[in-house]
Formats: C-alpha cells, sequence, structure tokens
C-alpha cells in the first residue's frame, strides 16, 4: 500500500491508533494513524455531522502538528524525543484520519544488558532524566511513561554511551490543555495515582472539565511515571504492588549502585502529593552525583 509516498505494511490495531511499519526513499518509519476522529471519507461533506467530524479532524491535525514542532525543538534534533517527521491528514477511505510518521529507532541496547553495568544503568537514567526535562521544558506532558515507552540506544564513537529516547507521544499534551478523562490513557504500575482517580472520577463529563483532580494533571505525573520505572530498571518490577501500595525496596537492585543514595530519590519521585516531587532537572543532577 502507497500512502503519501510511504510504502506501507500491514496496519495493527491499538487502543487509540494503528500503527505500521513503513519505508520512504529507503529510511524505515513507523507510521501511527488515530482512530479518532477518522475523516469521513464516505460521507457527504453537505451533511452538518459530516461537517463537524471533518473539523475535528482538522483540529487534532492542528493538535498533533504544534506538539511535534514542540518535541522536535526541544530534542528531535538530538534524538532523544522520537517525534514525527511528518504529520498529515489522509483523506483516502484506506486509511482515513491524521497520520504522523516517526523515524525507526535504532541500535538498541537490551535493558538486561543494562543491569550487567552499573556505569550504563546511570547513565541511561541520566539520559531518560534530561529527555523528560526537556520536554517539560517544551510544556509538553508525556503522560505515558512505562518501560515500553522509553528505549536505550548505544552511541558514542566506541558503542559505550547509552541515550534513552523516548517514544510513542501519542497521549501527550500540552499544558494546561489536559484530555478528557477517556483519553487519558491507563498504563497499571506506572500510572501517577492523580491520573488514576481522574481516570476514574465518575462525577465528570466526557471531557474531563467537571473533574476535581484535573487541574492536578502537571507535568509531576511523568515524574511519578519516570520513577516506576526507574524501579522497574533496577529491580525487574513496578513499585505499585497489587492492593496499590508502593515499596521502594532496591535490595534486588544490580550490585555496584548505591541504593542508600537511590532509595531516597525514588521516594521523592513516588510521593503520593504531586508538589512533593522534584523535577526532572533536579532528577537528573542527583543522579549524577551519585
Amino acid at each position: 500500500m502507497l500512502l503519501n509516498h510511504y510504502t506501507v505494511d500491514r496496519w495493527k490495531v491499538g487502543s487509540i491508533s494503528m500503527t505500521a511499519t513503513a519505508t520512504r526513499n529507503g529510511t524505515a518509519y513507523r507510521l501511527k494513524r488515530y482512530l479518532n476522529p477518522p475523516w469521513p471519507a464516505d460521507g457527504n461533506m453537505r451533511d452538518a455531522r459530516v461537517q463537524e467530524q471533518a473539523r475535528r479532524c482538522e483540529r487534532l491535525l492542528q493538535e498533533r502538528v504544534d506538539i511535534n514542532r514542540r518535541l522536535m525543538s526541544a530534542g528531535g534534533r538530538s534524538g532523544c524525543l522520537a517525534c514525527a517527521e511528518e504529520v498529515f491528514l489522509c483523506k483516502s477511505a484506506d486509511a482515513p484520519g491524521v497520520v504522523e510518521a516517526v523515524r525507526e529507532v535504532q541500535a538498541l541496547r537490551p535493558v538486561d544488558q543494562l543491569r550487567e553495568n552499573p556505569k550504563w544503568l546511570l547513565r541511561a537514567m541520566v539520559s531518560a532524566a534530561d529527555a523528560v526535562r526537556r520536554l517539560h521544558d517544551a510544556r509538553i506532558v508525556h503522560a505515558d511513561l512505562k518501560p515500553e515507552n522509553i528505549l536505550y540506544c548505544a552511541c558514542g564513537v566506541t558503542g559505550r554511551k547509552v541515550r534513552a529516547v523516548l517514544i510513542d507521544f501519542d497521549r501527550s499534551y500540552i499544558v494546561d490543555r489536559v484530555p478528557g478523562s477517556e483519553d487519558i490513557g491507563v498504563s497499571p504500575g506506572f500510572m501517577a495515582p492523580e491520573a488514576v482517580a481522574y481516570y476514574n472520577d465518575e462525577d465528570c463529563d466526557d471531557d474531563g472539565h467537571d473533574s476535581r483532580y484535573r487541574g492536578m494533571l502537571s507535568v509531576k505525573r511523568d515524574i511519578f511515571s519516570l520513577g516506576a520505572v526507574y524501579y522497574h530498571l533496577l529491580t525487574g518490577k513496578s513499585p505499585i504492588t497489587t492492593t496499590g501500595d508502593i515499596e521502594v525496596n532496591l535490595r534486588s537492585a544490580p550490585r555496584g549502585l548505591r541504593p542508600e543514595k537511590l532509595e531516597p530519590l525514588l521516594r521523592s519521585m513516588l510521593a503520593l502529593e504531586p508538589s512533593a516531587r522534584p523535577t526532572a532537572a533536579e532528577v537528573m543532577a542527583q543522579l549524577k552525583k551519585l
């Protein structure tokens, strides 16, 4: 299938989007097409409902263009934020809707390999904090940080350096433009408690305007999720127990680290109160001291 000069393989359906591998001029890409709203390819454009659906598509297009421009300025060129190189509106019945084209991330370093080398592990954690710092400086909330959405690449002349790359920004939003609770996303084990409360708030409307938790969904939700990702990176499990409690115990962390220094940092990142959590810049500064 040919789509806007991309040769596309088979689409795979996700919760809010469809993804497909693709190539363009010999370069590998991952295409993401948002399911809602779809472009009314077969609709009568004179119909008011069809016109409103088309306007919703155009608003989503502008929103995704804005977010990806910010991502590119914040760190896309450095490679730490895997933003879309192109965002376009496909009006074809074969793939109707807003589509993003992201270049495939290369040279991945497995997490198990990082755990074997404490220096690489700390470098990966510092790099991830730096990527989140750049994201927050651009006033963007990732909103779905979890192990699958932070990749680690070997870099440098010898390949011994580690760079963290944030991916999957389909649930991201600009600060103060919090989406409705149905679009907030659910990642058990890595989701900040205020985001869980917002998602489960039965008193709010679909847009979330009536929720008392809406104002709490700041960049600090990403700090909680990053702390949970760090804990998983160090121990292989989530810090959130089956009963919903938060447990920080680094006895199973790789040897060579300093758990007495890391545990207080993780506890602060996993604080229940968002205002008690450090900023990404503060996390990075503390990690560099280890």
